[in-house]
């Protein structure tokens, strides 16, 4: 410790000199050593780092909410993405649905050139693209799968997954998916470009609206907003071969056009099918009386030849169009013909009303009309695609 007294003394004005009295001034030098010092500039230290404006926001720790609830079925814990349909999440193997979705090949290349991430050459394995982008956070990666062409439900893509992860559980099986199923699988396969699942559907689809057949006494009868939806579907998503049998269920119906429930399902279609549908019923009922009204025979005569062979009972034209009227013609068979053409044509062919006439006929111009009858009714078939203005699958 030094003791400094070196200020000089004041002067007075009268030029005497005032002695001042004795002043102590103290100035404490300590050494770096000193613990006390070092103590307190550590503290001095700390507290000017640390200031009340730059202490960090409280955080709540409890973590988000995700944007989505997580399927039961398809959460898989090692998966490495999560796809979103209508907030549902599926955490599933990004390489597995870019294996078989065309779709989710094309979104990982775009996915790695966006995250500056070297995109596989053609040929080479693109595994290593899945390895960069999960070193960059790709587990908790989310991709929602938008709408498009059609709407499409959490439930369309759980039904997808289930023919992509367990394919087995279809082709095991000795029932083949409903028609809600297939439609669920041709909506996402479309959508993610899965040509393995859109050929299933798509096959399986036609298979219950066939296009080359015509409907059978035997086939089960289809309901109209199964009808509404197929064509729907077939418009939507250009499904060919599979409405001509859809329409046909609106034709058969004979209260089509007075029966309140018909009515408003067939306000679900556009005016143009609606059109069609009537133009096509006018048709078809010309085209059964014609049958029904035309008598056995080429150009009125029996087709009996050789001696010894039966022969019809009439040979005169005009008396054999009577007579066929009054053996086979009946106002019933008119009437619920004219309601369901392909139904009771077939029903009469596979009927007892050919048979009641081989009194009367003979069997040649017998088997005249029934192959005149069975080929009518695939030309009445195919006629409706013309009207309906439908296109056919290329196969």
């Amino acid at each position: 410790m030094h003791i400094d007294d070196s200020e000089s003394a004041p002067s007075m004005p009268d030029g005497k000199d005032v002695v001042p009295e004795p002043s102590t001034t103290i100035t404490l030098k300590r050494s770096a050593a000193d613990p006390i010092e070092s103590q307190d500039d550590a503290t001095a230290s700390k507290r000017a780092k640390v200031t009340s404006a730059e202490l960090p926001p409280k955080t709540n720790t409890k973590a988000p909410e995700p944007p989505y609830q997580q399927s039961d079925e398809f959460w898989y814990p090692d998966g490495n993405i999560v796809i979103i349909v209508n907030e549902t999440g599926f955490r599933l193997f990004l390489s597995r649905l870019r294996q078989y979705c065309k779709f989710f090949e094309r979104e990982i290349l775009e996915t790695a050139q966006n995250a500056s991430l070297p995109a596989p050459e053609n040929g080479e394995d693109a595994s290593q693209v899945d390895k960069d982008l999960e070193s960059e956070g790709a587990p908790n990666r989310l991709y929602t799968l938008q709408e498009g062409p059609g709407p499409l439900a959490a439930m369309d893509f759980m039904i997808f997954l289930r023919a992509l992860e367990t394919p087995l559980q279809y082709a095991a099986s000795s029932q083949s998916p409903d028609q809600t199923s297939c439609i669920s699988l041709l909506k996402v396969a479309k959508k993610v470009e899965c040509d393995a699942v859109l050929n299933f559907a798509t096959d399986h689809l036609r298979a219950m609206w066939p296009l080359t057949t015509p409907p059978s006494t035997q086939d089960r009868d289809k309901t109209l907003p199964e009808a509404n939806a197929i064509l729907d579907i077939a418009r939507t998503y250009q499904v060919s071969g599979v409405s001509r049998r859809a329409f046909y269920e609106f034709l058969r119906r004979q209260n089509l056009w007075t029966k309140p429930l018909f009515r408003r399902r067939l306000s679900s279609l556009s005016e143009s099918d609606i059109l069609s549908i009537f133009r096509a019923r006018l048709d078809l009922q010309r085209k059964w009386t014609g049958l029904l009204f035309t008598p056995p025979g080429a150009e009125g005569r029996c087709l009996a030849i050789g001696r010894g062979t039966k022969k019809c009972q009439w040979s005169d034209e005009d008396a054999r169009e009577r007579n066929w009227r009054a053996d086979f013609v009946t106002q019933s068979l008119l009437e619920m013909g004219l309601g369901n053409p392909f139904y009771h044509l077939q029903n009469t062919l596979e009927g007892d009303a050919f048979k009641s006439l081989e009194r009367s006929w003979c069997a040649a111009c017998i088997e005249e009309r029934k192959s005149a009858w069975a080929a009518a009714r695939l030309s009445w078939w195919d006629s409706l695609g013309e009207i309906f203005d439908l296109k056919f699958p290329d196969s």
